[in-house]
């Protein structure tokens, strides 16, 4: 990876910062964003996941740009960024977890840890992942930054230069098919040992 030097570094940002100039964004982004997957795979063992994540924190930078002059250091503040959001990450996946096995009654939770029960959940958000994943690009992004980075409509608006309209529509097809896919998931579940007897 090519080093910069502190005052290329510092002529960027300020490019960035001052005049919103896509160039110079373009050169930081291009300076950290191989180490900054690394370090995040690091920590998600997820490469796809890792670059959603450093590709949302360079989002993020771009929106704020304007207070790139308050950050001292631009690269313990990308990399920490990148860690909290791979952490959040983490988190995330553990109270989903969490409250799919707070949800079902004490019967089910006996055997909650058989293997036909794990396979079920995994399958789930297996299913989940990929119902997202197929969402058209912008609709997938929109949704990503509403629930994964808990943007509101008018920052989202602003970042993506579309209406706040076209945002709840992208949002209602994401849900529709998030909320299909589990409907699906659920009734081949619960139909296949019937189905089975046949």
């Amino acid at each position: 990876m090519k080093k910069m030097t502190d005052e290329r570094m510092a002529y960027l940002v300020g490019r960035v910062a001052d005049a919103g100039d896509q160039l110079a964004f373009k050169e930081l982004f291009t300076l950290f964003f191989e180490r900054l997957l690394t370090y995040a795979s690091a920590i998600t063992k997820d490469q796809q996941v890792s670059q959603e994540h450093v590709e949302d924190v360079f989002v993020r930078l771009w929106v704020n740009r304007s207070m790139l002059r308050s950050v001292n250091n631009l690269s313990f503040y990308l990399y920490t960024s990148v860690k909290n959001a791979s952490i959040n990450y983490l988190n995330r996946n553990k109270q989903a977890r969490f409250s799919l096995k707070a949800a079902i009654n004490e019967e089910q939770y006996r055997t909650e840890y058989s293997p036909e029960n794990i396979f079920v959940e995994k399958e789930l958000f297996k299913s989940l992942d990929c119902a997202i994943e197929s969402l058209p690009p912008k609709c997938r992004l929109v949704f990503r930054l509403v629930k994964e980075e808990r943007m509101s409509y008018k920052q989202i608006a602003a970042l993506l230069d579309i209406s706040l309209k076209t945002i709840e529509n992208h949002m209602n097809v994401a849900i529709k098919k998030i909320l299909k896919t589990v409907s699906v998931h659920t009734y081949h579940h619960c139909k296949e040992p019937e189905a089975k007897k046949g």
